[in-house]
């Protein structure tokens, strides 16, 4: 009862009286019906199972859904335990593999991205969700009918037998890393964790629930949260704080950030190619999988098979003399990956190949 009296009044004091009010109420409603349906939340659960045959391997990617995530050779991920978030279906044009794990736990994405989630969901192993959110989103009804959705308890009242608790202390990141732990993993890759948003001074930081007005910068796609979806406005230093508690408590699990840039500093840092021991072999056959999986999007009338194999003796050509320059196919600009995006004209095809990124040019 004290941490409920001291939230109501941080709430209070952060964003007045009468939302801390709205939020203590929907907190006890929620609480009721969690107790209410709790056995039928068991049942599911016990039904579906966690996970299928727990860990594959000791290491899983952490994908957050920042703007670096542009940026990052996420053909490389093929075959590797991923867990993602969210509005990550936004991602599926532009990569051939699916993630093996999906987690949501924001009340508007629950909602506003049902219908999206729910079409994608067959993309995944499991999609992990609330049993029953503290904002009075009953969670449980949006989503059992999934054969792969699965059920925790982000609540620290009430205690519910055979629910397990997992809290979300401010970000789905944290909700990722406990399931993470649960299901035996001893190695965590993080990437497009960023914890900036541009976007910040762009609307009332005295509001808790925000209306967006235009395309979002924050994340890796503007459709993310786009005009008229809503969001929590981020309480960023709390968001990182709060990670680095939850990875000061989980023991026994190794933590690298492999991404690019943002605020996750205070872990180890590691190249994206080393820690997920990508050798030139499997970087090559990862890359043409994808090339034929991207090009027939953005060129439908060319030779998908022939074009993917010209890319990348270009790219393995000029790897060997780096001071000739080789002429890409037709149609194909590449650009070193220290030039930034925002010069190229052309729609990515990949990022970092083999050093480059490769874009396609526009007509």
């Amino acid at each position: 009862m004290s941490s409920l009296v001291k939230q109501f009044r941080e709430t209070r004091s952060k964003y007045g009286t009468l939302y801390a009010l709205a939020r203590l109420r929907n907190f006890l409603i929620s609480a009721l019906k969690l107790r209410l349906h709790s056995r039928r939340v068991s049942f599911h659960n016990r039904r579906i199972g966690e996970a299928e045959n727990r860990t594959r391997r000791d290491r899983i990617v952490v994908v957050g859904n920042g703007p670096s995530l542009n940026k990052l050779p996420l053909h490389l991920l093929a075959g590797q335990d991923v867990f993602v978030s969210n509005n990550f279906h936004l991602m599926f044009p532009r990569i051939a593999w699916r993630p093996r794990f999906m987690a949501v736990s924001d009340a508007y994405v629950l909602i506003e991205s049902h219908s999206k989630i729910v079409e994608h969901a067959k993309c995944y192993e499991r999609i992990y969700v609330p049993a029953m959110h503290a904002s009075n989103v009953d969670s449980y009804k949006l989503y059992e009918k999934l054969d792969n959705s699965y059920f925790y308890n982000v609540m620290p009242h009430p205690k519910v037998p055979d629910l397990a608790y997992i809290p979300i202390n401010k970000t789905v990141t944290n909700f990722m890393l406990g399931i993470a732990a649960r299901l035996g993993y001893r190695e965590v890759l993080f990437i497009g964790v960023d914890l900036s948003y541009p976007s910040v001074n762009h609307y009332d930081q005295s509001k808790r629930i925000i209306k967006s007005q235009r395309d979002d910068v924050d994340h890796f796609s503007p459709e993310y949260f786009n005009k008229g979806k809503h969001f929590h406005a981020p309480e960023v230093d709390e968001m990182r704080n709060q990670i680095r508690l939850t990875i000061e408590r989980l023991n026994g699990i190794r933590f690298r950030n492999i991404g690019i840039g943002g605020r996750l500093d205070f872990i180890e840092r590691a190249s994206f190619r080393s820690a997920l021991e990508i050798d030139e072999e499997t970087e090559i056959r990862l890359l043409r999988e994808h090339l034929l999986y991207r090009l027939p999007q953005l060129m439908p009338d060319a030779d998908h098979d022939r074009l993917a194999g010209e890319i990348i003796k270009c790219l393995l050509e000029y790897r060997k003399s780096p001071h000739v320059p080789q002429q890409p196919p037709l149609g194909i600009s590449l650009y070193p990956v220290e030039e930034e995006s925002a010069k190229m004209p052309g729609d990515l095809i990949a990022a970092d190949a083999l050093g480059f990124d490769i874009q396609a040019n526009k007509p």
